[in-house]
């Protein structure tokens, strides 16, 4: 283990975690009014690359802390797709069609 390998491991680490605000903030105002659902599906496939290319590499030459720096990102960001995907369809839909409903009883 050198310090490159030592600082790529923090820096993952670093990226990971910002993206837990961003998970807890829209899990508690339940709105994906103002996100850009495929913005963050076209940086989910960009890591996905990356992590495929840090797979090669960790398996050719034993690049783990690249391969590690990988994984916490395509998981979290994968975990704010779900999200996004989750109260886009599943909360605020139901929402809409309540509100539909209640103008056709009124």
């Amino acid at each position: 283990m050198n310090i490159f390998d030592i600082i790529q491991t923090i820096a993952g680490f670093v990226l990971g975690v910002f993206y837990l605000p961003q998970i807890l903030r829209l899990w508690k105002v339940k709105t994906t009014r103002e996100i850009s659902l495929w913005g963050w599906m076209v940086l989910l496939a960009g890591l996905s690359g990356m992590l495929a290319n840090a797979t090669h590499l960790y398996l050719t030459v034993g690049a783990w802390s690249y391969f590690v720096a990988e994984i916490i990102n395509v998981f979290f960001c994968l975990v704010y797709v779900i999200e996004v995907i989750y109260i886009r369809y599943f909360i605020e839909g139901k929402s809409k069609e309540n509100k539909k409903s209640e103008k056709v009883y009124k």
